[in-house]
């Protein structure tokens, strides 16, 4: 390995632990004794933390300033790194923009922490547009904030790798970093490399041909242990989900707490090791009462399809984006703030709050006297 870049938001906020930073130091200074020279941009994280402006990072360290970009060259191996960090930690202008132009007869990296034209669940730092990438005429973008990796553009390459970890239910999947190769100043492979130690995964649980606790009990040992196959020997943190019309609603309805630890039990007999359930949820709806209250005529009919049919998505009915509104500003401030805060312009958490209220929602109308 020649070179590591990082695209920013090195620290998850205001860190008050120097441990963290000193941990982070450690590592560099690993690359330090191989002679791999590490190269970064500070995001709107590392802009607002105390750790990130106190501890010194390694002498193999490059820390691009947030005055103006700048270019780094690499005489040795034929590259030249451009960068800027950020000096706050909102910065709303475009960066790209200013970048210096590339340098001839070597490999040009535009090191950049932004959310390019927006992301969902992403606040919309140093903003740009792909063209305005693609017209730097840099052979490779190397892109932070995003916590997904997506290869936006291929020619030239421009990448989110995404974060190395993910913290919570909402980063599920593979998790790592991009290893570039490239040769004379032209790239000749973007691969993907896990890193990640632990895996969020979400095991739905379809529950429509399930009508027994030992059918469920075969469901969910198949779910987790197809996650736990998946994860290539890391721990699963697994939410598992029950959903659809089922038999079984009434049942899981009224006992809950013991489908839980039934759960959990199996993934303890699977692998007590490598498998934590975060969390159980029930998404299901009585078979025959949901059958019977949408069937014409039914008193609930109206009602029930209204429910099922309400969009999931503000693209599928735009009442929905004046509805969150209402409810946003209803709701404690604090619920949206952080990292962990509640993101409503992220479609997956819209997704999830409506599916929630549909499903309590029905599971009150179609209670058990209704359901027998």
């Amino acid at each position: 390995m020649a070179f590591v870049l990082l695209a920013g938001d090195l620290y998850d906020g205001d860190w008050k632990d120097y441990n963290t930073g000193l941990f982070f130091n450690r590592q560099i200074a690993r690359l330090d004794r191989e002679d791999i020279r590490v190269f970064v941009v500070a995001g709107n994280h590392d802009a607002q933390g105390k750790i990130t402006r106190s501890l010194q990072p390694p002498t193999n360290t490059h820390v691009f300033a947030s005055k103006k970009p700048k270019t780094t060259e690499l005489h040795d191996l034929g590259v030249a790194i451009h960068g800027q960090s950020y000096a706050t930690s909102a910065v709303r202008e475009d960066l790209a923009s200013g970048y210096p132009d590339p340098l001839a007869g070597v490999l040009n990296i535009g090191l950049l922490h932004t959310s390019l034209d927006g992301r969902p669940g992403h606040e919309p730092y140093a903003p740009c547009s792909i063209d305005t990438l693609k017209a730097k005429g840099y052979q490779y973008w190397a892109l932070g904030h995003v916590h997904s990796r997506e290869v936006v553009s291929e020619d030239p390459h421009i990448v989110f790798s995404g974060c190395i970890q993910g913290r919570h239910i909402r980063e599920t999947g593979v998790k790592g970093c991009s290893l570039v190769s490239y040769e004379d100043g032209e790239i000749l492979e973007v691969e993907h490399h896990p890193l990640d130690v632990v895996r969020w995964v979400e095991c739905r649980v379809p529950m429509e041909a399930v009508n027994t606790e030992q059918a469920l009990s075969d469901a969910v040992r198949d779910a987790l242990r197809g996650a736990l196959d998946e994860a290539d020997g890391r721990l699963i943190a697994a939410r598992v989900v029950f959903e659809g019309a089922t038999s079984m609603h009434t049942e899981l309805q009224s006992g809950p707490a013991r489908f839980e630890n039934l759960v959990r039990s199996i993934g303890v007999e699977i692998d007590d090791e490598l498998i934590w359930v975060e969390q159980v949820r029930f998404q299901t709806s009585g078979l025959r009462a949901m059958e019977d209250a949408l069937a014409e005529g039914s008193p609930l009919s109206s009602v029930l399809s209204a429910i099922v049919e309400f969009p999931t998505s503000i693209k599928e009915g735009s009442h929905l984006a004046d509805a969150l509104s209402v409810l946003k500003d209803k709701l404690p401030r604090e619920l949206f703030d952080g990292n962990e805060g509640v993101s409503l312009e992220d479609p997956a958490v819209i997704k999830d709050i409506v599916n929630s209220a549909k499903e309590h929602l029905l599971a009150r109308l179609l209670s058990e006297g209704i359901d027998q």
